[in-house]
Order: C-alpha cells, then structure tokens, then sequence
C-alpha cells in the first residue's frame, strides 16, 4: 500500500470527525482549534462541509439521512482515535509542528496544518512512517521529537531524537 495525502478544511475535518466519533468529537476539534460554534451555526457550517466533501466524492449518501465517508478517509483518520503512539514534530518556533498517529492496525496518519487553515493528512503503512519522518527531517532543521504511548491506561511521554523515533518505530513494528 503506497501512502495517500487528503486536504481538509477545518470544517471538512470537523465533519469528517462526526462521522467517525459523533457530533461530540467534531464539537471538540473545532474548540481544540479555536472555533467555538454551537447549535444551528455548527449544524450549518457541518451541512456546508458535507455537501462540498460529497462534490469532490469524500462522503457518500446511505440514505436520505445517512451519510459515509469515503473508504480511503475514513481508514486516513481512523488512527487519529485509535492509535498505539503519536509523535509530535516541532521546529523552530512559529513552525505549525506535525503529529502522526500511529495507528493500531498497522497504518499510520501525519497531520499537519499547512498555510490557509487546511488539514492535511498522509496516510500508510506503518514502515513508511520512517520514511515520511526523515523526509520533514531532511528538509527543516533543528527538529525536536515527542513520543506519547499509551501503556496499561497511563500515558507516557518521552522526548528525544530522530533516533529514538527510530527505535520506537522499530518495536511498533515487531
């Protein structure tokens, strides 16, 4: 499986993630990113998204009521809710850093925010992290890199270099 990139607006996301996990998850990514809406106006805004991620074949319709997101997305933003670790990738300061969430089935998702608020996404297997890691490393000085895991109901973080980023994604992937 070769990697697969997707660009979301805010509101794209937000609908996306209320596919996913509800209407309580997308409220709170939209809060987590600063955008406070509630009732009618997110119910809107939510519409507004969905009919443009129908156009560009994002979402599907079930039924009058029922709506799916596209397979490909849907397996993109699944490690986002489910994930055994996430690193985060920091730069300089200013630099919007990246996440990617590593994913319980083998996967893995980068997100990062590019200029113009749009979500983008890379998604593959799980020994092409690495790959997608060093290629930001190449290009940016100065990374700096956390892992969270989550063991036994606790969260640990850890932080460190490209070579325990490495190591890490060496025994994820065992």
């Amino acid at each position: 499986m070769d990697c697969a990139d997707f660009s979301l607006s805010v509101d794209e996301f937000a609908y996306a993630a209320s596919l996913i996990g509800g209407l309580d998850l997308s409220r709170a990514l939209l809060q987590k990113l600063g955008v406070i809406l509630q009732g009618e106006r997110l119910e809107r805004r939510l519409r507004s998204a969905r009919h443009q991620m129908e156009a560009w074949g994002y979402v599907y319709r079930m039924d009058r009521e029922d709506f799916q997101l596209e397979s490909r997305l849907r397996q993109a933003l699944q490690p986002l809710i489910e994930h055994l670790a996430v690193i985060y990738i920091t730069s300089i300061p200013g630099e919007i850093p990246a996440h990617i969430f590593l994913g319980k089935n083998g996967t893995f998702t980068a997100h990062r925010i590019e200029p113009g608020e749009y979500h983008v996404f890379t998604h593959g297997p799980l020994g092409r992290a690495l790959a997608w890691i060093e290629g930001r490393a190449e290009h940016t000085p100065g990374l700096s890199f956390q892992i969270g895991t989550t063991n036994g109901g606790g969260n640990q973080m850890r932080s460190g270099s490209l070579e325990m980023v490495r190591r890490e994604l060496a025994r994820l992937e065992e």
